[in-house]
């Protein structure tokens, strides 16, 4: 059933935090209904090794679960020190390195915390519900990635009419490297869709000479691009702008795709849907030192985004906590 509805929102709205859930919830419920259903004496069973099958996927999971917290915790502090070396000393570039420190001493200012407050039933009740918000931090992370994930795959191309490259920023004139790869997944995306039209959006930072599009609309030109194929959008600011005035170029009921760097495809994607606008969307490679701390930003953009949604959903598992926590104090009997 949750496979189920899996696909048909999969089908009708991917650009969803629930498809996350949802897909998660289905795997594990897979796992689990194989076990019991293999566990059982029939013939349909008997000797085909379904159940070690299913066994095997249920301790995959289970090693997988034990060691991802590990590896994050080492990655994020061993990129997050990689980025500050290649890309220098900034507050951006330490949002990685800072979040592995946390995660690492979390344990043990939990401890001293139970330690010295124990007896103090006010300072509990604030740990149990900071403990309660992160650990929905966690699943809305880990669901927003697992969305992201399903989001990025595609089964064959969609013939598209337009191909929408987001800008990232210039040096002086020039495209980066970063910048470079999103154009050059997005010309891979149009020379697959015979027809299309490559939509370069981006506008003019204060440290840069000219427009980010006609920087890109310059690059995609010197990889053999038609300059007749060409769009250029050069008066948004941001991911939101990108997306709006480059939807101005387009004939009604368009098929488009947006291209852009993994980090920041699902969330240019939510915006997309934020403002009513149907589209899919491709990820350009970056390295992963790099990616793994836009991530973050990205993540945190994200909580920005839905922080009417998110701000009351942790108010109201923080109100439960001390409902529950007065409940047991003084319904209950000692």
């Amino acid at each position: 059933m949750l496979f189920l509805i899996t696909f048909l929102q999969f089908r009708k709205e991917p650009r969803s935090l629930m498809i996350g859930v949802f897909a998660f919830l289905s795997i594990i419920s897979f796992v689990g209904w194989g076990l019991l259903a293999s566990d059982l004496d029939t013939s349909f069973f008997s000797g085909s090794g379904v159940q070690e099958f299913f066994l095997v996927l249920l301790i995959i999971m289970v090693v997988l679960a034990m060691f991802l917290p590990f590896w994050l915790i080492f990655s994020l502090i061993y990129y997050g020190i990689k980025l500050i070396k290649k890309e220098g000393f900034s507050f951006r570039n330490l949002l990685s390195l800072a979040l592995g420190i946390c995660l690492l001493l979390m344990p043990i200012w939990i401890a001293d915390y139970r330690r010295i407050f124990q007896d103090h039933a006010g300072y509990m009740v604030v740990l149990n519900i900071l403990l309660i918000i992160f650990n929905y931090l966690v699943v809305v992370v880990s669901s927003y990635t697992f969305a992201g994930f399903l989001n990025s795959i595609h089964f064959g191309y969609k013939n598209l009419d337009f191909v929408v490259v987001l800008g990232s920023g210039l040096n002086m004139d020039q495209v980066t490297p970063l910048l470079a790869s999103r154009i050059r997944k997005g010309i891979k995306i149009y020379q697959k869709n015979p027809g299309s039209k490559l939509i370069m959006s981006g506008g003019q930072g204060k440290d840069e000479l000219i427009p980010e599009a006609e920087a890109m609309r310059n690059y995609a030109l010197q990889l053999g691009v038609c300059e007749d194929d060409i769009i250029v959008e050069p008066n948004s600011k941001n991911t939101k702008e990108n997306i709006e005035f480059s939807k101005t170029f387009m004939y009604p009921d368009a098929r488009f795709a947006i291209v852009t760097n993994y980090y920041h495809l699902f969330r240019a994607l939510l915006i997309a849907r934020e403002l009513g606008i149907s589209c899919i969307g491709y990820g350009a490679k970056t390295k992963f030192y790099f990616s793994l701390n836009a991530y973050i930003r990205e993540l945190i953009g994200y909580l920005y985004l839905k922080r009417k949604l998110h701000l009351k959903i942790m108010l109201a598992m923080s109100i439960l906590a001390i409902l529950f926590q007065i409940f047991t104090k003084w319904v209950l009997p000692t």
